[in-house]
């Protein structure tokens, strides 16, 4: 559907749902009642039906006895649902152990059984009379679970130090206790592609895991965040590489990068801002009090109460969502390699579907065919690499206090790509303006010698 659409099948059987959670290819509902439904992609029996076939309408999943749903989190190929008695069921993909459905024995891990499962099954070590879980988050291939005594463990993948064991990296296919999690006061996680977020009862926020092209092996503190920064947190959450966060005061802030979309930062040099280093607030948001937010592969979801807000308008501007660009400006443009707008052919103007500048295919440096007007989207030749280019130094992308440069040589050692910013300030290459200077001086020098 190109619009939101309601549930027609559970409306029509007065089915009403306290919480939803979405997976790369499947969704999961917990009703009021506590009973559970799931639909989408089975194919590696990640809707818990017992099937591998998809589901399009929402069906009833067994949780067996009667019991009731308190929530379900789902990962990209697994689902993970707490019990209101405490208990951990999990079905779906069962790689990297991300199930957690393996037993110990011994020292060796029961590999026979780290198969898909098409239906939910407990979790084995963590049992409702022992430790009973209080809130569990699937991610790309881990997962995290928090018992109602404040205890984390994880399980899963271990790459990228995301289950934060620090220089073991294994895959745990059974829960594993966090130990460095242990004095954190935790009360809330969340699960990323292949980082961890947790966040304390005071506010404070805390990260391990994959950042860029380099990894944090246990918990660290946000900088920029918690009470000690004056910004308390109420609610987080992460998606592939970037994390979102709620401050108490309803503010959104958001760090990481976003490789195939936007962090709702706006522009930067007319490009859209799609990383941040360290958590920036969103300000297209400002006097709206968002409550909840939640982080897809590419995309945010933002969800603000009308009541506490003091925007007039809680929609925001469609100069703020799609840019300034006007049709007048369109009308009005011109090639930005030769400033016309006719181009040396006399070709048309094509538009890039990113920074909104035009260009004439004849102008453009990186165009297979100038006669050929490509179909569907269009990028040009330095959106390209903005977008698939990182620093090879922090090994980020495009960042609102940083400059990502392009080296012009085949034998620069940071293999094309770096931001000055992060380069030792005696490698730093001389700005515009000062280059610009010294060549006028040169021209000064010269005439002077000529003299």
């Amino acid at each position: 559907a190109g619009v939101p659409q309601p549930l027609r099948a559970l409306s029509l059987g007065g089915k009403r749902i306290a919480s939803v959670s979405c997976g790369s290819e499947h969704s999961f509902l917990v009703g009021e009642d506590g009973a559970l439904y799931s639909c989408g992609s089975g194919k590696r029996g990640q809707t818990g039906l017992k099937t591998r076939d998809t589901v399009t309408l929402p069906r009833r999943v067994d949780l067996r006895g009667g019991r009731s749903a308190k929530l379900a989190s789902c990962g990209t190929n697994h689902t993970a649902v707490v019990l209101t008695d405490g208990s951990l069921l999990t079905c779906g993909a069962s790689d990297s152990g991300v199930l957690g459905q393996s037993v110990a024995k011994g020292d060796e891990w029961g590999v026979a059984e780290l198969a898909d499962s098409l239906e939910l099954h407990a979790v084995a070590v963590l049992t409702p009379a022992s430790t009973p879980v209080a809130t569990v988050a699937a991610g790309g291939l881990h997962t995290l679970v928090l018992t109602r005594a404040g205890a984390l463990y994880g399980f899963g993948a271990g790459s990228w130090g995301r289950l934060g064991h620090g220089e073991d990296n294994r895959e745990k296919p059974a829960p594993a206790l966090i130990k460095a999690a242990q004095h954190l006061n935790v009360k809330d996680v969340a699960a990323g592609y292949e980082h961890s977020l947790l966040l304390s009862h005071d506010g404070t926020v805390y990260h391990f895991g994959r950042v860029g092209q380099a990894y944090v092996s246990i918990p660290n503190p946000v900088s920029g965040l918690g009470p000690a920064a004056g910004t308390p947190i109420k609610s987080l959450s992460a998606g592939r590489g970037f994390s979102v966060a709620v401050d108490a005061e309803g503010g959104v802030w958001v760090w990481g990068t976003m490789t195939s979309g936007a962090l709702g930062l706006g522009e930067k040099d007319g490009v859209k801002v799609k990383s941040a280093r360290l958590p920036v607030h969103i300000d297209a948001l400002s006097e709206r009090h968002v409550v909840r937010v939640a982080a897809g592969g590419m995309h945010i979801l933002a969800l603000a109460s009308t009541g506490l807000s003091s925007a007039d308008d809680m929609a925001i501007p469609i100069e703020q969502r799609f840019g300034a660009t006007s049709q007048a400006a369109y009308e009005n443009a011109v090639c930005d390699q030769c400033l016309k707008e006719e181009g040396p052919r006399g070709g048309d103007l094509i538009f890039c579907d990113w920074c909104n500048k035009a260009y004439h295919l004849e102008c453009h440096d990186s165009t297979p065919d100038p006669d050929e007007p490509p179909e569907g989207e269009w990028f040009c030749y330095n959106c390209k690499l903005e977008r698939f280019s990182s620093c090879s130094l922090c090994g980020m992308q495009d960042d609102l206090s940083k400059t990502l440069v392009l080296c012009e040589t085949d034998v620069c050692p940071h293999y094309g790509c770096v931001h000055i910013e992060c380069l030792p300030a005696a490698a730093r290459p001389p700005s515009v303006e000062a280059a610009q200077r010294e060549k006028e001086r040169e021209k000064e020098r010269e005439k002077e010698r000529e003299k």
